[in-house]
């Protein structure tokens, strides 16, 4: 039959192999207080559990997600094994300063500044980011700007009117979707 490596939490109960190893990534369904519906967690933890349990093997993200599998599923923790995501090989120190200068031209940036790259969901607690960067004396703040990137919806609204209420905007800046290519180079400016 095979072997078989499902990336989700959703691995179809149909499927059959010799064996079956399973990533999770996180279990933020029930470890966030009111992310989701009692029914979307109930049935998250049910199928989640339930594919553990098949699995031959886990493979959990983080230390802080095998944690989780132990506390929430019961998942006995010697079946979990910790393997962090990689690293791409285009995230570098870089010292092409031509290329340095034009990424932070193209993108406006200003010379000092804190970086975060992601979806703009619930779940990645940009709020308290925000919230604790508000916390920083003016001083920092006029000195590090906070640069967000990432797919722009209707989240990237709430943010930027939190931004308004915490008077924090000028130094927020929301770039929306950058292209892959100029990554490395945000890392290497931030």
């Amino acid at each position: 039959m095979g072997f078989i490596h499902y990336l989700h939490f959703d691995m179809p109960l149909g499927m059959k192999a010799d064996a079956m190893v399973m990533t999770v990534q996180d279990l933020y369904p029930l470890t966030l207080p009111g992310y989701c519906s009692a029914t979307r967690k109930a049935y998250f933890k049910h199928l989640t559990r339930h594919n553990t349990r098949r699995a031959a093997a886990v493979i959990s993200v983080s230390e802080n997600t095998k944690k989780d599998l132990v506390n929430c599923l019961r998942v006995p923790e010697e079946k979990i094994h910790v393997i962090p995501h990689g690293i791409a090989r285009d995230f570098r120190l870089m010292d092409d300063a031509e290329r340095l200068a034009t990424v932070r031209q193209r993108h406006q940036l200003p010379d000092r500044f804190i970086l975060y790259t992601g979806m703009h969901k619930t779940h990645k607690n940009l709020s308290r980011l925000l919230k604790a960067y508000a916390r920083l004396p003016e001083t920092q703040q006029a000195e590090y700007s906070l640069v967000l990137t990432g797919p722009v919806n209707d989240d990237t609204d709430i943010l930027k009117e939190e931004t308004q209420t915490l008077n924090i905007s000028p130094q927020v800046m929301f770039l929306g979707l950058i292209p892959f290519a100029d990554l490395p180079v945000l890392y290497n400016l931030a």
